[in-house]
């Protein structure tokens, strides 16, 4: 019989390192997997900030992150994290800075991020979060932006988001939010940035939003708003961008305000309302997103 020849050693130690490789390769990253996160865990006293955005990360958001208390700054966003974000991270007590901005989160905000007293900017948008949002981020005075567009949050707008006096960016838009418009968003007088479209919002436009003296953004498009536009908003002369267009019950006509361009086409804006129809919806300056 003819007897095959063994391959060498070193031959079958090479395929198997090239083995190793590919499927290294392959696997993908977690967060644990990241030098920078390594070090945290190492020496949490010494870590400030753990910016991990932009790296492919797949996998859950690690409940250790809660143990990194001198934590500033915390940014995972843009990747491919799934799962819940963890309650944990309610212990980062110093926290200023929070982005999980497009990942695939799903499931509710938890009520422990209304702990993070030091928090100015909290970055959800674009994931998969339901239910509604907690009223404990009422507690987060001294929230500058609060951005929680594009995902599958609903119920009401909390009326606690009124405390929010730092606010000066509000993004609840593209959510499956209802009922009415809170008139505690009045009290945000700091706030430039109001975006509440595409919801399922009704009743009226609170007259209360005409406080907003500093408000430069006011975009309410494609809910269910009903009744007349409020006079009020008249008063908000630094408005370079008010749409209101897509609520057919909404009846004018729109405030006079120093816009430089209006479109007079009135879009599905008051296709219930007694005639004559309103004669604006949407004042621009620049392409609105």
């Amino acid at each position: 019989m003819k007897m095959t020849t063994p391959a060498p050693v070193s031959l079958l130690l090479l395929a198997l390192l090239l083995a190793s490789c590919l499927i290294g390769a392959t696997r993908a990253a977690t967060i644990a997997d990241q030098a920078e996160y390594q070090a945290c865990q190492a020496n949490p006293s010494a870590c400030s900030v753990l910016n991990l955005w932009n790296r492919g990360l797949t996998n859950t958001i690690p409940t250790e992150l809660g143990l990194l208390t001198a934590l500033l700054s915390l940014g995972l966003n843009d990747n491919a994290l799934t799962n819940t974000i963890p309650t944990e991270l309610g212990q980062l007590a110093a926290l200023q800075f929070l982005n999980l901005n497009e990942n695939a989160l799903t499931n509710t905000i938890p009520t422990e991020l209304g702990q993070l007293a030091a928090l100015q900017y909290l970055y959800l948008k674009e994931n998969n979060l339901s239910s509604s949002i907690p009223s404990e981020l009422g507690r987060l005075t001294a929230l500058e932006a609060l951005y929680l567009k594009e995902n599958d949050l609903s119920s009401t707008i909390p009326t606690e988001l009124g405390q929010l006096t730092a606010l000066h960016s509000l993004y609840l838009s593209e959510n499956d939010l209802s009922s009415t418009i809170p008139t505690e968003l009045g009290q945000l007088t700091a706030l430039i940035e109001l975006y509440l479209k595409e919801n399922d919002l009704s009743s009226t436009i609170p007259t209360e939003l005409g406080q907003l003296t500093a408000l430069e953004y006011l975009h309410l498009r494609h809910n269910e708003l009903t009744n007349t536009i409020p006079t009020e908003l008249g008063l908000l002369t630094a408005l370079i961008q008010l749409n209101l267009n897509d609520n057919e019950g909404l009846c004018g006509p729109v405030p006079t305000l120093p816009l430089p361009s209006i479109d007079s086409s009135g879009t599905a804006l008051g296709l219930n309302c007694p005639t004559p129809a309103p004669t604006a919806g949407f004042a621009f300056t620049q392409p609105y997103y």
